[in-house]
């Protein structure tokens, strides 16, 4: 590459991350409000940037019958049913049930419910990611992380987690969400020369911390 092309090509890189957050696939302006007033998040860079502050290991699936300790953030697999929605007009609530054969967790949500009510599908399967509160001998958890089995298409193993909020989490703006986003900048919007025929360290390196697996 002569040196003229180095300069545009560099020239392009920064002037696209610093483009505006709401601006990224999936995001528009009010997700991009609350990802500004919640994490300090305005551009592609900040996104980019706001490395995750753990791992979990998601090749662990835990059995609903194991479940002990109270507040511990365990995944599970199973089956969504008794989809509510309760509560007054600007205080409602939805509850569901999950089921993996060994037992039930309840799951709630407390914001969102109108969006919620009409993305989740009750008789499907999800992988749920979340803190199991104890209460007696029953475990419930609120605002999980929550995947359909059927569209997973990545293998199990390290995955980020991402700080977050309720707000966001209500919003569909979770952990998962963040990670997807990362995995959009650099499969189809970072120059396909960074990634393919001169392997950036920046590009490959952040790939690596972001544990980019979509």
């Amino acid at each position: 590459m002569c040196e003229k092309n180095k300069v545009l090509f560099v020239r392009f890189t920064v002037d696209y991350l610093d483009s505006p957050i709401e601006y990224l696939k999936g995001v528009g302006p009010a997700k991009a409000a609350l990802l500004q007033t919640e994490l300090n998040i305005f551009t592609f860079r900040d996104l980019l940037f706001a490395f995750p502050f753990r791992y979990i290991d998601r090749s662990i699936v835990t059995k609903i019958s194991q479940l002990q300790e109270d507040g511990a953030a365990v995944q599970i697999k199973g089956r969504l049913s008794n989809l509510t929605l309760s509560g007054p007009k600007y205080q409602k609530r939805i509850n569901a049930n999950l089921t993996d054969g060994s037992g039930t967790i309840q799951l709630v949500w407390f914001q969102g419910a109108a969006w919620l009510e009409k993305s989740l599908i009750p008789g499907e399967e999800y992988l749920i990611y979340g803190k199991a509160n104890r209460s007696g001998y029953a475990f419930s958890m609120a605002h999980p992380e929550m995947e359909l089995v059927k569209d997973i298409k990545r293998l199990p193993g390290l995955e980020p987690v991402y700080n977050s909020t309720e707000k966001l989490n209500a919003k569909g703006l979770d952990s998962r969400m963040r990670r997807k986003s990362i995995a959009g900048l650099f499969e189809n919007y970072l120059p396909m020369l960074s990634r393919k025929r001169f392997q950036l360290i920046l590009s490959n390196g952040l790939s690596f911390v972001a544990a980019v697996n979509p």
